[in-house]
């Protein structure tokens, strides 16, 4: 009989088989390894458990019980990307700004907390801009805008480059080029 986890976030029942990608949370794409009871005997907890392998994060692997309720979800289908990919220009940046580091900080985690492919792109095009004018007047992107910058990319562009079959790195150059040739026009 083949195992299956659910996804208790979308409030209805959602059958994930072994061998498949899922996103889970800031994990992004992540492969269902395995479902069991993997520390009934060391911890004396019988609880199901997915074992989840990061894709883009080699050796990792994460351990969820299945009645968690941390987001995870399907990845989108091809065409979903591909229509998200050919959105990027209309997509708004958001290109918050403060000197106050907590507050952007504190903007761009309840960006990513969304999950929402819309708002990661409209955080990805706003930082780029940001990039885009700091290296217009040579200067670099704080660190809150590297960080974040790095974890929506890692996120969005790992789902689109497993979606594609292609590569975040090719994704993250389409993106880049569609935004500054937005810019520059």
């Amino acid at each position: 009989m083949e195992k299956c986890c659910m996804d208790f976030k979308e409030k209805r029942e959602i059958m994930f088989r072994i061998g498949s990608y899922v996103m889970y949370g800031k994990r992004g794409v992540c492969k269902v390894e395995d479902i069991g009871k993997f520390f009934e005997e060391s911890m004396q907890d019988s609880r199901e458990y997915y074992k989840l392998s990061p894709i883009f994060i080699k050796g990792d692997q994460v351990y969820i019980p299945v009645e968690n309720h941390m987001f995870m979800r399907e990845l989108i289908s091809s065409d979903t990307a591909k229509k998200y990919l050919e959105a990027v220009p209309k997509i708004p940046a958001d290109t918050f700004t403060t000197r106050q580091q907590t507050r952007l900080a504190d903007h761009y985690r309840e960006m990513m907390d969304t999950y929402d492919m819309n708002v990661l792109l409209s955080l990805i095009k706003g930082i780029y801009m940001k990039q885009y004018q700091a290296g217009r007047n040579n200067k670099k992107l704080c660190q809150i805008d590297q960080r974040y910058l790095k974890s929506a990319e890692d996120i969005a562009y790992g789902e689109f480059a497993i979606a594609l079959e292609s590569t975040p790195e090719k994704i993250k150059a389409f993106v880049k080029d569609k935004v500054f040739c937005q810019i520059q026009a």
